[in-house]
């Protein structure tokens, strides 16, 4: 299904929805009567295609394009003018190098020119388009934009906690956050399929969960967008069931394709890992590009990052890299801390925060709730070990 947002004045809205009425492969995702409305509504709606009237300015045309930047599914964009002048339009698209647009424009305009070519416009629908003309529009701008999300590549990183209480599911929200504060598309994918809580602790409601994914994937559905309940610091969760039960409906072969999908179309996919080696927590270790083991330095963290790394060295599964995060550190056990690091390849050493809890009792990560805390500057580290110079603009073009 592609998700569509309109944005004009309400008579053309009402005749564009009458005319795309009729359509069962294109549905709503929302509608604006200004560019300012779609500014505000563009992330919450989702689209993979947005229609537009033509920017007056060359400023409006990049507020367009930086509003779009953000979104997890970077959208193709259908610009709607008044007038046609076919030629003129037909010789501008074809100079476009990477254009997601379809085209409709003024009659000898240069400003709707210059929008036309900052857009990157790729199609032209005439003024005196015929019925019909605008669903296949969409469809082939879909189409483009749905293969070039597909050829991007994001890291899939695997944290996996060696013990209950070490503190993997904040280090993953809180990645995810300090990610997406710098412009880094992060998706954080619940592993704990039965007992996972990353949607409870951001205070958000999911509708759609897991066991959802794995029923409607086997009747080829293949968006897993719709899937993500979104966060008010603007990263989605892919959530656990609404109850233990149903985790058994999860099958690895689910994961992996869920997996497979999210990597094409955000820069970082957080798996926050439970203890319990099951065949879907095996899956995943299995196909993440990079493994974390993450700790503390309790006696049971130490025990049990022993027989992980032990277990994983019998297995002999091979990952771009296999570490360690050495969490909730404090001068009572920073000796021990030094020794794990050491024995496991630590990439970070991060400090016990007693404040961590007030954090998610708002529903907020410690990225936001405490920016300035240690735990947030260890958390930042092992975002720089990811992207050594992390960037919205940059952080594709790394890979």
């Amino acid at each position: 299904m592609i998700r569509l947002f309109l944005v004009d004045s309400e008579t053309r809205l009402s005749r564009w929805k009458e005319e795309l009425s009729g359509n069962t492969e294109i549905e709503l995702a929302g509608e604006a009567s200004s560019i300012r409305e779609f500014l505000s509504l563009a992330e919450r709606g989702r689209p993979h295609v947005v229609l537009l009237g033509l920017p007056t300015s060359e400023e409006e045309a990049q507020s367009i394009l930086e509003a779009l930047k953000p979104l997890q599914f970077a959208p193709g964009l259908i610009v709607a003018a008044r007038e046609g002048d076919p030629d003129a339009i037909r010789s501008v698209i074809r100079r476009g190098n990477d254009p997601q647009a379809v085209v409709r424009v003024r009659e000898n305009d240069p400003e709707s020119i210059r929008s036309v070519i900052r857009l990157q416009a790729k199609d032209f629908l005439p003024s005196d388009c015929q019925p019909g003309d605008l669903a296949v529009s969409v469809a082939r701008v879909y189409a483009i934009v749905n293969r070039d999300n597909r050829d991007r590549a994001g890291i899939l990183l695997a944290l996996w906690g060696c013990r209950g209480g070490a503190g993997t599911t904040s280090l993953a929200l809180s990645l995810a956050g300090t990610a997406r504060r710098t412009g880094l598309r992060a998706v954080v994918v619940d592993g704990d399929i039965a007992l996972g809580d990353s949607a409870f602790l951001m205070n958000t409601r999911p509708s759609l969960t897991w066991v959802d994914w794995a029923k409607d994937k086997s009747g080829g559905e293949n968006d897993i967008q719709r899937y993500l309940v979104m966060t008010e610091e603007g990263f989605p969760i892919l959530s656990a069931p609404k109850s233990p039960t149903q985790s058994e409906l999860v099958k690895p072969e689910a994961v992996g394709e869920a997996l497979d999908f999210l990597a094409k179309s955000h820069d970082l996919v957080i798996v926050d890992l439970h203890r319990v080696f099951d065949e879907v927590t095996l899956h995943v270790a299995e196909k993440a590009q990079r493994l974390w083991l993450v700790t503390d330095p309790s006696l049971s963290g130490v025990k049990n990052i022993s027989l992980l790394w032990n277990l994983l060295d019998q297995l002999r599964l091979a990952h771009e890299e296999r570490a360690s995060v050495i969490n909730r550190v404090n001068k009572g056990n920073a000796q021990t801390a030094a020794k794990l690091a050491s024995m496991y390849r630590a990439l970070a050493i991060v400090p016990e925060e007693p404040n961590l809890n007030r954090a998610w009792d708002s529903g907020q990560t410690p990225a936001r709730a405490m920016p300035r805390s240690p735990f947030v500057k260890g958390v930042e580290t092992l975002l720089g070990h990811l992207f050594p110079e992390p960037s919205g603009k940059k952080g594709m073009e790394k890979r």
